[in-house]
């Protein structure tokens, strides 16, 4: 194998890491903010709305 194509599957590699990394980065940090959006609009809610049982 020639020294170009084990230098470009080199490359190929590095970008398909950076890929997953910022994925992996960006799905943390959707699952962290999501209580504190869910907080956000709770804070609309009448009482009402608050104590009524969502999952039963």
């Amino acid at each position: 194998m020639s020294k170009t194509k084990t230098i470009k599957r080199d490359e190929d590699v590095k970008e398909k890491a950076g890929f997953f990394t910022y994925l992996i980065i960006v799905i943390i940090g959707i699952v962290l903010l999501f209580p504190i959006i869910w907080m956000f609009f709770a804070t609309f809610k009448d009482n009402a709305a608050q104590n009524r049982k969502v999952f039963y």
